[in-house]
């Protein structure tokens, strides 16, 4: 009785230890999701990054101060820099206010940078921002971006949160839901949504 007992505990264990090194399964791939274009991309011409010939895009809704979103921006970056016609680029905005406060402000000024040619480069500096988003913070990356001022000032409260607020509707019509979100637009028509940036090295396309 006593051997059987110690070979039932020995079984036992090693069925544990199969269960315990099991390899985590594989999360599934993404699944084409029906889009429309002018949801996806918006009524408007957007900025974008990476190679103008690409025929893939990568759109992204983001949140500047959403540690996240720049963790996933500094990826997308690196992506870029090694395969520039990998896929164009276009970063929408979902600011995650309450959450994030002064998150709506930074779109805001981003998308008035844009109506003076300098959409990216506000956009980096914006995603290294640390600290409170105020009108006097945005204004101050306008002046080292040689923006004009009054112009800027005036589309931040106008034209720019207009756009912002287009964004914020698409999202919500694409199921948006946090941030970042990501959809990919290939060139035979298919549409994915993300999981995660992950998704893009799986060969899945």
């Amino acid at each position: 009785m006593l051997a059987l007992a110690v070979m039932a505990a020995a079984l036992t264990a090693v069925a544990l230890g199969r269960i315990l090194v099991r390899p985590a399964r594989e999360s599934a791939r993404p699944r084409p999701v029906r889009v429309a274009p002018a949801r996806l991309l918006g009524q408007r011409a957007r900025p974008q990054r990476g190679d103008a010939g690409a025929l893939s895009v990568l759109v992204m809704f983001g949140d500047y101060l959403c540690p996240p979103c720049r963790r996933a921006d500094a990826q997308v970056g690196a992506i870029l820099a090694r395969e520039p016609a990998r896929f164009r680029f276009v970063f929408r905005h979902y600011p995650l206010e309450p959450l994030h406060a002064g998150a709506r402000l930074a779109s805001s000024a981003a998308e008035a940078a844009r109506y003076q040619g300098r959409f990216w480069e506000m956009h980096d500096l914006l995603m290294k921002t640390r600290g409170n988003v105020t009108v006097d913070s945005v204004t101050e990356l306008a002046r080292h971006l040689q923006l004009d001022l009054r112009a800027f000032r005036h589309d931040v409260q106008g034209r720019g949160a207009a756009s912002v607020a287009e964004d914020e509707r698409d999202a919500a019509v694409l199921g948006v839901r946090g941030t970042p979100t990501c959809f990919l637009a290939l060139a035979d028509g298919r549409t994915f949504r993300l999981g995660s940036l992950a998704d893009l090295d799986r060969n899945a396309w």
